[in-house]
């Protein structure tokens, strides 16, 4: 940037993304501390670096830096609230950075009984749908669906209820309900 000594006196002008930071040189040096915004982009970024000395003289460099994505909040996105045994429970998980941006991770999806009970356990893709046909003979009460990637985890809930639904079947000598 610049060429023929060490520059005693002069400014740098820092522009990162609509922001502009003006910053003194003393002695050949100059310091600054750059933060990204908390909810930067993921990728890249660039910024220009300006300098002007007291003759007048100044130059301009192009410099970028990349911001990696950083997983912020998961959501296990149930088709809907109240299932019957042998419906089928559709997920479309989600998974998303700091910039609120949906990022395709490999999940952990575990669906669990009212007791506790570990029902359905699989690993599956962020931003996919996922099918799960709850059994004959599903335990009524309110089940969890538990979606988690490292330390983020989402828990929610749908209700199973009581059927009553009894048929009655008569097979010769032999009476049979259901």
């Amino acid at each position: 940037l610049y060429y023929g000594g060490i520059l005693s006196q002069g400014t740098v002008q820092l522009e990162p993304e609509y922001t502009t930071y003006d910053i003194l040189i003393e002695n050949g040096l100059f310091n600054f501390v750059f933060y990204t915004k908390k909810d930067a982009a993921t990728g890249e970024h660039k910024l220009i670096l300006k300098i002007h000395d007291e003759h007048g003289n100044s130059g301009s460099q192009s410099l970028s830096f990349n911001v990696n994505a950083i997983p912020t909040a998961i959501k296990s996105n149930r088709d809907k609230d109240t299932y019957k045994p042998e419906e089928t429970i559709t997920l479309e998980p989600k998974l998303y950075d700091q910039a609120g941006d949906p990022l395709e991770r490999e999940l952990d999806i575990l669906i669990k009984q009212p007791n506790g009970e570990i029902e359905f356990n699989k690993k599956a893709l962020a931003n996919k749908a996922l099918t799960y046909k709850l059994p004959e003979y599903a335990v009524p009460g309110l089940w969890s669906v538990v979606v988690a990637y490292g330390n983020l985890k989402e828990e929610s809930t749908f209700d199973v209820p009581e059927v009553k639904d009894i048929s009655i079947e008569l097979d010769g000598q032999t009476l049979i309900v259901n």
